[in-house]
């Protein structure tokens, strides 16, 4: 019975990590949610969530947009509603890296009060099985005036 089981989880292994060799190259809808911490310029570490969804094209680029949920302490929330660009590189790997570029509103919220903002997140990672993990740099901007936040992020890709 133990070899049974071992031999199964073998083949579910293989499985699955055969489908996630090319999984940035396939085409078709792709959708991802993720979760993060954030290190903001000066300040505490904060929480990140995100959700992303569009059109992969069969070649490694990524084309879709999405919705974020930030707090690094406090009462006031980031919610980025961002257009996403992805490129993965090497095609058939288990580990493939990848650059993404997020770009879009930003709504401050709570405090009383909502305030519009721009939203800019160069990205840098890698995927390997469903997963990708990232490094970010986001940049929220109100009235001229802006702020970084440095992330950590990893999200289950669908």
């Amino acid at each position: 019975m133990k070899k049974i089981l071992i031999a199964i989880a073998c083949i579910c292994l293989a499985a699955a990590t055969a489908s996630a060799q090319d999984f940035a190259f396939k085409q078709g809808y792709r959708g991802n949610v993720g979760i993060g911490v954030g290190f903001p310029d000066g300040g505490n570490v904060g929480i990140m969530a995100e959700t992303t969804h569009g059109y992969s094209f069969g070649n490694g680029l990524f084309v879709g947009g999405g919705v974020g949920f930030q707090n690094y302490g406090g009462d006031v929330s980031l919610i980025p509603l961002y257009v996403d660009g992805k490129f993965s590189f090497l095609e058939g790997r288990k580990v493939c890296p990848f650059v993404e570029l997020r770009l879009g509103p930003n709504f401050w919220v709570g405090g009383g009060s909502s305030v519009t903002g721009f939203y800019f997140s160069p990205r840098a990672g890698i995927d390997f099985w469903r997963l990708s993990a990232a490094l970010s740099y986001d940049r929220f901007s109100v009235n001229g005036v802006g702020s970084g936040v440095f992330g950590i992020s990893i999200a289950f890709n669908f």
